[in-house]
């Protein structure tokens, strides 16, 4: 199974510390063992299975095992595929992994260590992704590192269930997913990376860095279960899962949605809140923003009066059946979830501990990435954002023309703002407004029909209202 790792000492750790334990195959033609192993044998089938993380292209690059760069640097994180110990499982597809230990050898680290981090404007949705290790002998506490320019989340591999599991303290609570390696409980508590382990942070502009310093050793065990009880989950998430419908089968993946969440910052599209998914390769479940990106986290700003609708995205390996499951608050009074299967044009109402059961058999490709989409609405129950957006007036509406103009009460101003569809896509933006009043020209191009108007203020406020499009 592949693991992510990394080395608690003080120097760069050379891969040949590790090969007189475990077979490394690297890429070298007809040889893959060629200099990583003293094992002897040849394997001309066998896969690279020592990679590091290239963040400027986003992507997972393997070390190349004719290379002198065959190092882990100090403080680096290594993805390696562990066949067992010795020669086990080499050129073997379906041979079992031997359980074992391996050894290297140095000094141990202590003190402090600034780690750099990348961060490659260019690289896409993953810029800023970068794979580092927790640099001591022991267990740490990720929220009492200094960090600059990083994301409040880190992101980690979990071998047995084969997905890549998130924490994140971002938001308005805790948005965890089914670990054995994370600690959840309240802001308050320190989340524990293990000892051994590698992990991805998020560099969200240049001269970002992480230090480590011996005060984040703490002596706290992951628990078993990372995901709290429904009970705990707010009535504004939906956490969804996708397995096996074959119960023996582990394999899973998760993705968190959240919403009505101006008051933290977030849009429509994909912003510091939200978290980029991350494919293991397997099964895979998440949301796609407005501009077209596969999100793990997606959170939303406040509903409004209508619905709108949210497409997922999902990766399945093979034709076989699967599920989908759902946790939401239980007796949900406020909002209306429901799940929308394209295929099968079928809407199905979503409660907490839903399960939709799907094949991939049929006219359903097995990596058909856009059957199913969530609907929210808010119940007519009272609860509403009503005081809040009255302080935007929009008007007229029905808009019979192109021309649109909004105000603001109270000591704001309209800084920027933008016109989007129902399920979020941004279809105009105009920036600089800087008043208490905007004139918006509305494109010929948009035609009729209910829209949100989305301002941010000076205040860094983030405020909704809606309008409608009524041309003869």
């Amino acid at each position: 199974a592949w693991r992510t790792v990394g080395f608690p000492m003080k120097n760069d750790v050379h891969l040949s510390q590790i090969t007189d334990n475990i077979v490394i195959t690297g890429t070298n033609t007809g040889n893959n063992l060629d200099s990583f192993n003293s094992f002897g044998s040849n394997c001309t089938l066998c896969k690279p299975s020592a990679w590091y993380w290239d963040e400027a292209t986003g992507s997972w690059a393997d070390y190349q095992s004719g290379s002198t760069a065959n190092k882990v640097a100090q403080g680096s994180g290594l993805m390696l595929f562990f066949r067992g110990i010795g020669s086990n499982g080499v050129g073997n597809p379906t041979a079992s992994a031997t359980p074992g230990n391996i050894d290297f050898k140095g000094e141990l680290f202590t003190g402090s260590v600034t780690k750099n981090l990348s961060y490659t404007s260019s690289a896409g949705s993953l810029k800023g992704y970068n794979l580092i290790s927790n640099p001591y002998p022991c267990n740490i506490s990720f929220s009492s590192l200094n960090a600059q320019n990083i994301a409040n989340k880190y992101l980690i591999y979990e071998p047995v269930a084969k997905m890549y599991n998130s924490y994140d303290y971002s938001g308005s609570s805790l948005a965890l997913t089914g670990s054995t390696l994370f600690q959840s409980s309240s802001f308050s508590e320190a989340e524990t990376i293990e000892m051994g382990s590698s992990f991805f942070v998020i560099a969200t502009g240049s001269s970002a860095s992480i230090t480590f310093e011996e005060f984040n050793k703490v002596l706290t065990s992951p628990k078993i279960s990372a995901f709290k009880s429904s009970t705990d989950i707010p009535c504004n998430q939906l956490k969804t899962k996708i397995a096996y419908a074959d119960t023996n089968n582990k394999l899973m993946d998760r993705f968190l949605l959240e919403w009505d969440m101006e008051n933290k910052g977030a849009s429509q599209d994909i912003d510091f809140m939200d978290l980029n998914k991350l494919y293991a390769g397997y099964l895979g479940i998440g949301s796609v923003s407005p501009s077209g990106q596969w999100l793990g986290i997606d959170r939303r700003p406040d509903l409004v009066d209508s619905a709108f609708f949210i497409p997922l995205k999902t990766k399945t390996l093979d034709t076989n059946y699967y599920t989908l499951n759902f946790q939401t608050c239980p007796n949900n009074a406020n909002y209306a979830i429901t799940l929308i299967d394209k295929e099968k044009n079928t809407s199905t109402n979503i409660e907490n501990e839903s399960e939709y059961a799907f094949s991939t058999k049929g006219k359903q490709t097995v990596n058909s990435e856009n059957r199913f989409a969530i609907k929210l609405e808010k119940r007519n129950t009272g609860y509403s954002k009503i005081a809040t957006n009255k302080r935007l007036n929009v008007y007229p509406s029905p808009l019979t023309d192109n021309h649109l103009n909004c105000t603001i009460s109270g000591n704001s101003l309209i800084k920027d703002l933008n016109i989007l569809t129902i399920d979020g896509r941004i279809l105009f933006s105009k920036t600089n407004v800087n008043s208490t009043f905007a004139n918006i020209e509305i494109p010929e191009s948009i035609s009729n029909g209910i829209y949100l108007i989305q301002i941010s203020t000076n205040t860094n406020e983030k405020i909704s209202n809606k309008f409608e499009i009524l041309r003869n």
